[in-house]
């Protein structure tokens, strides 16, 4: 059941987050402000908390389909929410959840050059500095968790 709703979920996002050009006047909907502030507050707490893989593989690509349209700019709030998560929480799962959230925001700009890339260098401005720290202290303590958590 909640992989099926994080899928409906994705595909909501995917198809109505903004009004496709290819959509007909008065077809199709978008979703609403309200509705995407929401999402932008919680996606990420979302997959902090989901314990189920598949469940959160939907919700990475909620994250990267909303960091598509709305990151930076309209979404300033994820940095600091997952600078807190890496800084604060004790949870692998938390961790895990931080660093798969940065590996997802990274991959929107693995590729671009020129100004577009000026996104990627905010993550890398805001996270590295913390990312650092965490993977200094991991690679003091080798076991297979750390090992994994390097490896991202």
């Amino acid at each position: 059941m909640r992989q099926a709703a994080a899928v409906q979920l994705k595909n909501m996002i995917k198809h109505h987050w903004k009004l496709s050009e290819l959509s007909k006047p008065g077809e199709g909907f978008v979703i609403s402000t309200d509705d995407k502030e929401f999402l932008k507050t919680n996606i990420f707490m979302f997959m902090v908390k989901s314990g189920i893989k598949v469940v959160h593989s939907q919700l990475e690509s909620c994250l990267i389909l909303m960091g598509e349209h709305e990151f930076p700019e309209g979404w300033p709030v994820i940095l600091g929410q997952i600078k807190a998560t890496l800084t604060t929480a004790s949870d692998p799962k938390a961790v895990h959840a931080a660093l798969t959230a940065i590996y997802c925001l990274t991959k929107l700009y693995k590729y671009e050059l020129g100004s577009k890339r000026k996104n990627l260098d905010l993550v890398i401005t805001e996270l590295y500095p913390t990312l650092h720290q965490i993977a200094s202290k991991l690679a003091m303590t080798p076991n297979e968790q750390s090992a994994c958590f390097l490896k991202l």
